[in-house]
């Protein structure tokens, strides 16, 4: 490998990943300083079990994404794809946002506030972050299921 094509894979010049999270909730301060609250890789739901065997009832899940990019050499408009990647390995919803690179300090802070599963699985999500040519990052969310037994209450009897 000569050392033209090792530095285009070192370095393909951006935008780069300065932040990619799942998080409970973003706020965006006064002053311009944006705060992650309550990163999120791993959720433990109770779930309940059902008449059915094997299966449960679920809540949603209601988190946010947060991905801050740093444009490096890219410029212009450049398409953000997020893509929902379930625990079958099948592809969900694909999310695709235009960001505008001027400069190469300059970059984006992309929010997708209530980034919700309806009907949660259990299992590994991957959340890929890409451009329309390059993979930029992928964003992990480990679900478990936690059966909460129903039991019964003692009767009261009158005596």
């Amino acid at each position: 490998m000569d050392q033209n094509t090792q530095r285009q894979l070192d370095d393909w010049g951006g935008p780069y990943v300065s932040v990619a999270t799942l998080c409970e909730k973003i706020l965006n301060e006064r002053d311009g300083i944006t705060s992650v609250v309550r990163i999120c890789h791993r959720l433990n739901i109770p779930v309940q079990p059902t008449a059915t065997p094997g299966q449960v009832v679920a809540p949603p899940i209601d988190l946010s994404l947060f991905l801050d990019l740093q444009a490096g050499s890219a410029r212009g408009r450049t398409p953000i794809i997020i893509q929902e990647i379930l625990p079958s390995g099948l592809r969900g919803q694909e999310n695709r946002i235009d960001v505008l690179f001027e400069a190469e300090d300059r970059g984006a802070n992309i929010v997708i506030p209530h980034f919700v599963i309806l009907r949660p699985m259990e299992g590994l999500y991957w959340f890929e972050v890409r451009t329309d040519i390059r993979l930029l990052t992928r964003v992990p969310l480990r679900v478990v299921f936690q059966m909460q037994h129903q039991t019964a209450l003692p009767s009261i009897q009158d005596g």
